[in-house]
């Protein structure tokens, strides 16, 4: 897949979205706060803390796996 492939709706992603390959992957749970607590007390690296999204009626959190994949918490509000 070329570069202007991916277009430039998605700032922040940095070198990423470059490469033939998925960007990061969600998770769907009952309880987003309860599961980031749960993955800082396993010293998972969270990438970003849990923050609402109005638009979509989810609140969403990321961290990173030990390989450095990227994974989207979400909950549905």
């Amino acid at each position: 897949m070329s570069r202007s492939a991916y277009g430039t709706g998605l700032q922040g992603s940095g070198d990423s979205l470059r490469h033939a390959s998925y960007h990061h992957f969600c998770l769907t749970g009952a309880d987003i706060e309860a599961t980031v607590e749960e993955l800082r007390r396993r010293n998972v690296k969270i990438l970003t803390e849990p923050f609402q999204v109005n638009e979509i009626s989810r609140k969403i959190a990321f961290f990173a796996d030990p390989f450095r994949n990227v994974v989207e918490l979400a909950e549905v509000i």
